[in-house]
């Protein structure tokens, strides 16, 4: 998706649309997918789920954290919307400092 435009594609190609720039967001940050600590996934359809975990066990192979996925009305062709919450890990807070993170452009 740019500038508001749904991209088109399979189940797995908006996942992996939706997951690459949270990967961007979270290196930017100092972050990694390890560093997520809550997921929540809106599926337009609950059927795609197999196929959307795929996908998603690409990007969060060791992932046990706690995630929600549920079935919901998306907006104009999207089939998947997503929520991280992650936390900065303890040695960036300590040398850092904590402050706002930069979203990058593609």
């Amino acid at each position: 998706m740019k500038r508001g435009n749904v991209a088109e594609g399979s189940i797995e190609d908006q996942t992996q649309l939706t997951l690459s720039p949270i990967s961007k967001v979270l290196e930017a940050g100092g972050c990694t997918f390890d560093d997520v600590v809550r997921r929540t996934y809106d599926l337009s359809d609950i059927r795609d789920f197999g196929c959307f975990n795929a996908v998603c066990t690409h990007f969060l192979p060791r992932a046990k954290r706690v995630r929600a996925t549920v079935q919901s009305v998306q907006w104009g062709g999207i089939k998947v919307e997503v929520e991280a919450v992650g936390r900065v890990p303890q040695r960036q807070t300590e040398e850092e400092g904590v402050g706002s993170v930069e979203i990058p452009r593609e």
